[in-house]
């Protein structure tokens, strides 16, 4: 982008995607369902909105965020909402790995549309970076380009394995004993 500009309409973009993201790692650090119908938890929204809190004009613009803070209770723990900002970080960071294990199907949904920003002509990349633990421990920063749109996109439209209980009676069914496989 321009030294110190920002089109709204990608601000906004950027802005929400960036948003949904944490908020369904937040979903899956509670160990909710990711893929719902419907708005997110109240609870999540409280403790992982975030606020713009700057625009720099440097060579690449930087946007500068942190969370929401009501006033609240001092707690020693690290918060959902930093731990989920951290955890998109190394999932972005970890979509170059071979291994298809470990990404949540939401998650990378919404990474998805947070690469749907990335254009040649304006914004060439996105970098992610995340302080360290309360002020120390490691910073992660994860660049956000094309390729992690494809890395992204290949994840997505691998097939995935679950395991399935079902109850009721069984009326027929073709079963291949020697490859584990069977059609109900």
């Amino acid at each position: 982008m321009r030294k110190g500009r920002v089109p709204i309409p990608e601000l906004i973009l950027v802005c929400r995607e960036a948003q949904n993201a944490i908020n369904k790692q937040a979903e899956v650090l509670r160990k909710r369902k990711t893929i719902h119908p419907g708005p997110t938890a109240h609870s999540i929204q409280d403790e992982c909105t975030l606020e713009l809190i700057g625009i720099h004009g440097n060579s690449p613009t930087t946007l500068d965020f942190d969370l929401r803070k009501p006033q609240r209770t001092l707690g020693f723990s690290e918060e959902l909402g930093a731990t989920a900002i951290r955890e998109v970080a190394s999932t972005i960071s970890g979509l170059r790995k071979k291994s298809a294990e470990g990404f949540d199907p939401g998650v990378l949904l919404r990474l998805y549309s947070l690469t749907g920003a990335i254009s040649p002509k304006l914004i060439k990349r996105i970098d992610w970076i995340t302080p360290g633990h309360n002020g120390h421990g490691r910073k992660i920063s994860a660049a956000i380009t094309k390729s992690v749109r494809e890395h992204v996109a290949k994840r997505l439209s691998s097939p995935r394995q679950a395991p399935v209980e079902v109850d009721g009676v069984l009326e027929m069914a073709d079963f291949k004993k020697e490859e584990y496989k069977c059609r109900i």
